[in-house]
This record gives C-alpha cells, structure tokens and sequence, in this order.
C-alpha cells in the first residue's frame, strides 16, 4: 500500500478528476436537460453543485497527498533513530549492510523500504539502484540521507567517526521541520476564520442587501445579477480552499500540498453553509 503514495503516476490521473467530473456535469445538464449555458454557469443552484462536485472530487488528490506526506514525515522522524543503530552497529563490527539490516529493525516506516531494498541487494542488485527505485526522495533531507547511506557503503570504515555529527545535524533538521508544520497548523486556523467570515459577509450582502432591492422602485438589481454574485461567491470557496491548501503546504516546508485536505473538507461544509441560507 505505501507504493501507492510514492507512485507519481497517480498524480496526474487524480487531477483529472475535478476536470472531468465538473466538465460531464456542465455537459449532461445542457445537452440531456437542456439547460441554458449561462443558467450552468451562473444560475441559482447549477453553481453551487459545480462547486459541490469539484470540491468533492479533488478529495482523492488531497487525500493521496494528506497521507503522502504523513509517510514522508515518518520515515524522516526515523533518519536519526536509524543512524544512531548503523553507528552502533558499525562500532560494534558489523558491515555495513549488517548494520543497516539491524538499525532498520528500529525504526517503522523506514525499516520497511530499508529491509526490502536490502532484500534486492541479498539477490545481486547493486545497492545505488536499489535505494534510488525504492526510498521516496520527495524532501532534501530524504535526498541527502540517500547519498549519506551511498557513501558510507563506499567508504564505511572511514566515514562512521562522522555519524554522530551527520545523527545530530538530522535530528536538528528534523526538528525544524517539525515546528514549520506546528506553525502552518496554526495559521490553518487564521485562513479557515478569513473562509467563515467570508461566507458570512457574503450571504449578508446577498440576503440583506441585494435581494432586498431586487427589480424595486429605488434601485434596480436584475436576479441574474444576483445569481450571478452567489456563483462567484460559490466558485471563490473553491479557489480560496486550493489557494489556502497549498500556500499552507508551502509554508510548512514541504513539497506536497497535503494541507488541501483539512482545507477542503472545511470548505464542502462551508459551501453547504452558503447553499442553505443562499437557496
């Protein structure tokens, strides 16, 4: 099942999902139920079930990347658990391969991709190839253990002196990179209040002001100029959960935008907030 998350082969198929869910529902409902172009785009509900659905179908991407990432920051949790068995090992006159084989029996989710990258070498499989197909290296610090491990089969009499500093200077960067994750947890709580005030300006404007003087006397406002603010407002929940989702991911130091999935599943029930004063 972990293949799953370090496959890139599913990112573009997941993708596609909101593209072409949103595009079949536009379709079915002009062509099947005849429904006016600008009615789908910018009617009274059509939009909100758009939204609805691409919201929805983003999920699957979300989710892979949500999980994704939880793996990627288990097996970087594991980087100085594992170095300091290498280092034991080594110390205590393994080889090199022996002591990556023990030091993997202590960690989780990285002595899973270890034991079977050593099971490969057991067979013949040069080890370079073997920790390159098979180690995610969706981080610098998984990319520069990668060349760490590499060397010290090189050169493992030599370097191991060097891993207590090399354990140090991971755990440091691990820590780091913890507190940039605390911190996009916390500013998540900033952009899901600037998304609920948002919907609640929003519905006060609509309901209170502009269907309040809707064709009158005083001032007249068409009700396609209505539907049209409530649809942009619908599509505005959906740009600002992808926009928040991957501004947070980025700020917490990773290339995954793992943070679409709280992101999303807050917005679905903030547009089905929306949908429920607005209808």
């Amino acid at each position: 099942m972990k293949n799953f998350y370090i496959r890139k082969e599913f990112t573009i198929l997941l993708l596609l999902i909101p593209i072409i869910t949103s595009i079949l529902y536009v379709w079915v409902r002009i062509n099947i139920y005849s429904a006016p172009v600008h009615q789908v785009i910018l009617g009274k509900k059509d939009p909100l079930i758009l939204t609805l659905i691409l919201l929805v179908s983003t999920l699957p991407y979300a989710i892979r990347e949500y999980y994704r990432e939880r793996l990627i920051r288990s097996i970087e949790n594991d980087i100085p658990v594992f170095l300091s068995g290498v280092e034991a090992g080594l110390i205590a006159g393994m080889s090199v391969f022996n002591a990556y084989s023990e030091a993997s029996k202590q960690t989780k989710s990285l002595g899973i991709f270890m034991q079977k990258i050593l099971r490969g070498v057991k067979i013949g499989a040069a080890f370079e190839e073997e920790i390159d197909h098979n180690l995610p290296h969706d981080t610098y610090l998984l990319r520069i253990f990668k060349e760490y491990l590499k060397l010290l089969v090189v050169g493992g009499e030599e370097l191991y002196r060097t891993m207590r500093e090399i354990r140090e200077i991971f755990e440091k960067l691990v820590t780091f990179k913890k507190t940039l994750r605390s911190n996009a947890m916390q500013t998540a709580s900033v952009f899901l209040t600037i998304l609920g005030v948002y919907i609640a300006v929003l519905v006060m404007v609509v309901k209170m002001f502009l269907e309040g003087f809707t064709n009158t006397s005083i001032v007249s406002i068409s009700q396609n100029t209505v539907n049209t603010i409530e649809a942009t407002g619908a599509y505005m929940i959906y740009i600002q959960a992808i926009g928040s989702g991957i501004v947070l991911s980025t700020l917490s130091g990773s290339n995954r935008n793992y943070m679409l999935f709280p992101m999303i599943l807050a917005s679905i029930l903030g547009l089905l907030g929306y949908a429920y004063f607005i209808i």
